[in-house]
């Protein structure tokens, strides 16, 4: 998700850096950073700006400043999201475990089963290999 950024503070030559209202995606990899950068003037003197996209990892990325109420609800809402996302990832994964421990025990129950008084079951014909 894409989401703009009042202040980041980058660690650059063990320096940080300030940037100012950018615009970032959050990935695995890093923080992708869109921002307008000054490649010189024109003829007229008029300042001439390019939208730059980087890529800087998370060990540069020192923090991350929210300060209008808007992007703060935003980024709250974002991370609750997040982490119910991985409760409910972790809910299924824990099902998941449940189910094939249950599948697991009916087998081994049926197995064990005492099958003496059973009219069709020949105790004979479980044994492999006597021919």
């Amino acid at each position: 998700m894409q989401q703009k950024v009042n202040t980041l503070e980058l660690l650059i030559n063990g320096e940080i850096t300030s940037l100012t209202d950018v615009m970032v995606i959050k990935s695995d990899d890093g923080l992708y950073v869109e921002q307008m950068v000054e490649i010189g003037t024109d003829p007229e003197g008029k300042t001439l700006e390019q939208k730059q996209l980087s890529l800087y990892t998370w060990e540069r990325v020192h923090r991350l400043v929210w300060t209008e109420n808007t992007l703060i609800e935003q980024v709250k809402e974002a991370a609750v999201l997040e982490m119910l996302d991985g409760l409910e990832d972790l809910f299924d994964q824990l099902s998941e475990d449940e189910w094939e421990g249950e599948e697991v025990q009916a087998e081994e129950k049926e197995d064990s089963k005492d099958r003496r008084d059973d009219p069709n079951y020949n105790p004979y014909d479980d044994k492999k290999g006597d021919e």
